[in-house]
């Protein structure tokens, strides 16, 4: 789904990005996320951003590099 930059896996990967079950793979989630130019996963990193307590600052560096494209 990733290869497609089909809806469904965008929408998956929000789910697994919030859930801290699943916070081992947060960089890999989130940096196939900055691959796909969308308003959606933009506002996605945007709301990270504005929740981000710094526990993770692999995946801050991430976001932050992809709002730097926009």
């Amino acid at each position: 789904m990733y290869a497609t930059k089909h809806i469904r896996f965008i929408e998956i990967s929000f789910m697994v990005g919030k859930d801290e079950e699943y916070a081992r793979i947060w960089f890999d989630v989130y940096k196939l996320l900055s691959n796909i130019r969308s308003e959606f996963v933009e506002d996605y990193f945007i709301d990270y951003l504005v929740n981000d307590e710094g526990i993770r600052p692999d995946v801050t560096r991430v976001v932050d590099q992809y709002l730097s494209k926009c």
